[in-house]
């Protein structure tokens, strides 16, 4: 085995194993949430016990603040998968209406020129196209960029010059590329960094405000307190 298959393989390696630690970090953050959240609500339900004892009353409205901060970075998130969609939507949606008014114009053009060879995958509506995954899309748009190019010399009364044809294979090549996801992997890594952070420093503070302050409710509030012990559990789900 060569050096640089042992670096590819050393690199794949890595790879699965970040994803795997990744994984792993998202199933233990969303079991802590859960946790979260229970005791949030049985909190929640005892308010007025709680509003007896002040200092474990503001320990909660802390607690709370930190569960919204974590519930605004994962709406942050998936806000940012949504946006990459309809970025890629938004690029295909261009590049499927050239497709098929590029074909539309050589449709015309075949009726009026019988000279003209066309193939049945020239035909096109831009719905049509849309829908089609893109391992089909790819040929099929290149097909009609290919026809419009066999065919240039007839097409150019109708507007399809080679300097629309270039620009509509530079369109399809960007398509086609494999995707640069930098800025969504590094917009992505430092909402995952900010989670981290805060379910550390949350698990922190309910160990050292919340879960000390209750011992000022045990005396007079036991199902309180059995309660509160019984949501701060975290359950694995199955």
């Amino acid at each position: 085995m060569d050096r640089n298959q042992t670096h590819s393989i050393h690199y794949l390696n890595d790879i699965n194993l970040s994803m795997r630690k990744t994984k792993t970090i998202q199933e233990k953050q969303t079991q802590s949430f859960r946790m979260y959240r229970a005791l949030e609500r049985h909190c929640d339900k005892h308010e007025q016990i709680i509003a007896l004892y002040p200092d474990f009353q503001v320990s909660f409205a802390i607690f709370k603040t930190k569960i919204v901060a974590i519930i605004e970075l994962y709406k942050l998130q998936e806000l940012q998968k949504k946006r990459e969609i309809a970025k890629r939507l938004d690029s295909k949606n261009k590049l499927c209406k050239a497709g098929a008014d590029i074909a539309g114009l050589i449709l015309i053009n075949m009726k009026t020129v019988s000279t003209i060879s066309l193939k049945p995958e020239v035909l096109a509506f831009h719905n049509e196209l849309f829908k089609m995954r893109d391992e089909s899309l790819a040929a099929r748009i290149q097909d009609i960029h290919d026809s419009g190019v066999a065919n240039l010399s007839t097409l150019s009364q109708y507007g399809v010059t080679s300097s629309l044809l270039h620009a509509f294979q530079e369109m399809i090549t960007d398509y086609f590329k494999p995707a640069d996801g930098r800025e969504f992997a590094e917009e992505n890594a430092k909402i995952c960094r900010n989670l981290r952070s805060l379910f550390k420093e949350t698990d922190i503070f309910l160990k050292e405000k919340l879960d000390k302050n209750l011992s000022l409710l045990r005396k007079k509030n036991s199902q309180f307190v059995y309660g509160y012990k019984e949501n701060r559990i975290i359950h694995c789900a199955n």
